[in-house]
């Protein structure tokens, strides 16, 4: 698991490691992991994730919370977010108006259940169609859908489940995923992990609400196009929204791109890959210290991919729960921006290119000089 840390370099060299076989679907538009079993993963022991830790990260979060609860009048209102993590961004809705918020995720915070009269409470279960008592005025899921491995079952229990509840109104519900076609354009193999069943497309995720019954109001690429957004809701009898159809013309087209796009993709990748080693190789034999920073999914993927082991002096990362651990089979270490003062490392890969500007102006206010380079 790609977002796994280990407390000891031994462990970290065992780590459990699968294959990956994607499958594009010509006629949706959907990529995904045909090898993919859920019994390897666990998301309960060492797994870490967060990125709150970043100021650019923070504020297209805190963005994001105020576009909602402006969009879905939820000044006041329940709130129910569908794999809450550790429940930050939960806790900034409340920051912003929201009145009670309730966390559902089996490896959630112990934190007050929802009968408790809490504002920010927490279910540490799956979600499931008896979810529907908690009856939210609105539903979220953040980054979660890509790691379901029945999407068309989750979603079809999502809608049961808010059409069983006991509320005066439709809920609203809000999904973002990461954006399939924006790791194909780019040719990121490292972009690609394991606990990631489904890449969604446009086409595909729309497809795949709609034969759920939701009405979905809109699409939206998000983060730099990193991310992909969809606003959904479900039919009422007096609703005037029209139920708009997949699969014309304009989707046809749509993914017929996309499938040049996923069958050019091993070619793009393994140019990227050819393209690091060799410079990885460079720098190794002009003793120049390299280091990544962002230890999340794509740096571990880049240096296991790469066997950047001999290469990289280490990863870096803000956030303090990864610091002085190992990443998977690679048995890299993850060090604090600290660690950047007093080595001076000459090379600095960025992981994430959204951060590029964010590194850079971390590295001048510690007074180091190095080449910055993004994957």
């Amino acid at each position: 698991m790609a977002n796994r840390l280990f407390d000891s370099p031994g462990e970290a060299l065992e780590a459990q490691s699968a294959r990956l076989n994607l499958v594009f679907c010509p006629h949706c538009g959907m990529i995904w992991n045909a090898a993919f079993e859920s019994s390897p993963l666990d998301y309960h022991q060492g797994y870490e994730n967060s990125l709150h830790f970043s100021e650019r990260f923070r504020e297209y979060a805190e963005a994001l919370a105020e576009s909602l609860i402006r969009r879905y009048g939820l000044k006041g209102k329940k709130v129910l977010e569908i794999g809450a993590g550790k429940g930050e961004f939960l806790s900034l809705m409340l920051q912003r108006g929201v009145h009670q918020g309730i966390g559902i995720d089996p490896a959630g915070p112990s934190g007050p259940k929802p009968e408790s009269g809490e504002r920010l409470a927490f279910v540490r279960e799956y979600y499931s169609q008896h979810h529907g008592s908690l009856a939210p005025d609105f539903v979220y899921s953040r980054q979660l859908l890509e790691h379901v491995d029945n999407p068309r079952a989750f979603v079809l229990t999502l809608r049961q489940a808010l059409r069983g509840a006991e509320s005066g109104s439709e809920p609203g519900v809000f999904v973002e995923v990461p954006s399939g076609p924006s790791i194909l354009e780019r040719g990121n193999v490292w972009d690609l992990i394991y606990e990631h069943f489904a890449l969604y497309t446009e086409p595909s995720l729309v497809r795949l609400f709609q034969q759920a019954g939701f009405v979905v109001d809109e699409t939206a690429s998000a983060y730099g196009g990193q991310y992909l957004h969809l606003h959904a809701g479900l039919p009422t009898e007096l609703s005037a929204r029209p139920i708009p159809t997949v699969g014309g013309a304009g989707d046809s087209r749509e993914i017929e791109g996309l499938q040049r796009l996923a069958q050019s993709f091993s070619a793009r990748a393994e140019q990227q890959l050819t393209w690091w080693k060799e410079k990885l190789r460079e720098w190794r034999e002009a003793d120049r210290q390299v280091v990544v920073w962002g230890a999340g999914s794509k740096g571990n993927t880049f240096a296991c991919l790469t066997g950047a082991a001999g290469a990289i002096a280490y990863l870096v990362d803000l956030n303090p729960e990864k610091h002085e651990r190992y990443l998977p089979l690679s048995a890299l270490p993850v060090r604090s921006p600290d660690t950047v003062q007093r080595e001076r490392p000459d090379v600095v890969i960025v992981a994430n290119p959204i951060y590029r500007g964010e590194v850079a102006a971390e590295l001048e206010s510690r007074g180091v000089s190095a080449d910055l380079l993004t994957l």
